[in-house]
């Protein structure tokens, strides 16, 4: 959908949002501009004006502590990060962030350079780590996945545990620019790959076989761990 959307763009003399070469300022922005012209703000700032932090659920490298610190700081050793599943969600290397270099791991082709997305999808779910977030955290978050739009999702207690209420996720919809569904073209990244795959066991086995379990690669038929298990490193090891 995000190629097929680019070449509308491009045969009516337009340049797609990918190849416009936007500065991360400039993506915030706009970002925010969108809001603007629905005539509301942000779903986060609403969150924030209640005088408390923000709850966000982290799925992919933010499931690894050292990722999370390199984001929020020192702060992170005092977030109490609990284990949840989103229902209605599936989780897909499908995303292709413009400042991401191809890893070169498992092929010569200039592929290995997604990252991980949530989407919308009937029956699917994935497991992730919620936490709270400080007004000044979020915006370094927001920076950090400036790729995604923020939305507000209902989260369970893992495994299969009561609602614990909304929390935010980052998503792009199948028409973002940054989303590329053809495996041949968008292969995951190594390290997001090891990252977030290590964060998950960290939290149990349990944890880690769902994320397992839940994690496709582009195009949403095949699971990461298929084609890749003799590839990954023990998860487990010290």
């Amino acid at each position: 959908m995000g190629k097929e959307r680019d070449r509308l763009i491009r045969r009516y003399g337009g340049v797609p949002v990918s190849e416009e070469g936007l500065s991360d300022e400039e993506l915030m922005a706009r970002r925010l501009e969108h809001y603007r012209n629905q005539g509301r703000l942000p779903p986060e700032i609403e969150a924030l004006r209640a005088g408390q932090g923000v709850w966000v659920v982290g799925y992919g490298t933010l499931l690894s502590r050292s990722s999370l610190s390199s984001t929020v700081g020192e702060g992170v050793e005092g977030l109490d990060l609990e284990p949840v599943v989103v229902r209605g969600y599936r989780r897909v290397f499908n995303l292709r962030p413009s400042h991401y270099e191809p890893s070169y791991r498992l092929t010569e082709e200039p592929t290995e350079m997604g990252a991980m997305n949530v989407q919308e999808a009937d029956g699917a779910f994935f497991n992730g780590l919620r936490f709270r977030v400080s007004p000044e955290a979020l915006g370094e978050l927001d920076e950090r996945e400036r790729y995604y739009d923020r939305r507000e999702v209902d989260v369970e207690a893992f495994p299969d545990g009561p609602s614990l209420g909304p929390a935010f996720v980052y998503s792009a919809g199948p028409s973002s620019p940054w989303v590329v569904d053809d495996l041949s073209e968008l292969r995951p990244h190594w390290r997001d790959i090891v990252l977030a795959r290590q964060g998950a066991y960290a939290v149990s086995r349990a944890f880690g076989r769902m994320f397992d379990e839940t994690t496709y690669l582009a195009g949403g038929r095949e699971l990461v761990i298929h084609e890749y298990r003799e590839h990954l490193p023990d998860p487990t090891a010290a």
